[in-house]
């Protein structure tokens, strides 16, 4: 379950990384820091570290997923296409649909923001989708 985030007026909210709990996976630490369950209605945010060398699961999102990198350097393999290679500061737009993976790369952990419309799906790699803790 999630930690409460704090509301403001008019609905708005205020959610310390320092609340959100971590989940990790084979080198992937992610926050959930704007969902539904904090709030969110329109679009979620997560905040993504990778340790050097280590990558996502292969995956697609129902919708476009737009990725901030804050910090270090990696490749964003899109399966059946090209692989991009990017360093921070930079914007990956990947589409809907396409599975992809994201490597760290560098020596240093790849820091990002990860956005998407609330309540999208993810799916892994043979289309199972996925449930993801740190959405809750």
């Amino acid at each position: 379950m999630a930690e409460p985030a704090r509301k403001l007026s008019a609905g708005a909210v205020v959610t310390r990384l320092g609340e959100v709990r971590e989940f990790t996976l084979a080198g992937n630490h992610m926050y959930g820091l704007a969902t539904l369950s904090r709030g969110a209605r329109q679009v979620e945010v997560w905040l993504s570290r990778i340790d050097p060398e280590a990558e996502t699961p292969t995956h697609s999102h129902s919708t476009e997923e737009v990725v901030v990198v804050l910090r270090g350097r990696g490749e964003a393999r899109r399966i059946g296409a090209e692989t991009i290679t990017f360093e921070a500061p930079c914007t990956l737009v990947l589409p809907a649909f396409e599975l992809h993976q994201i490597t760290n790369t560098g020596r240093e952990t790849l820091e990002a923001i990860a956005t998407m419309p609330a309540g999208s799906r993810i799916y892994d790699r043979y289309g199972v989708e996925m449930a993801l803790p740190w959405r809750e």
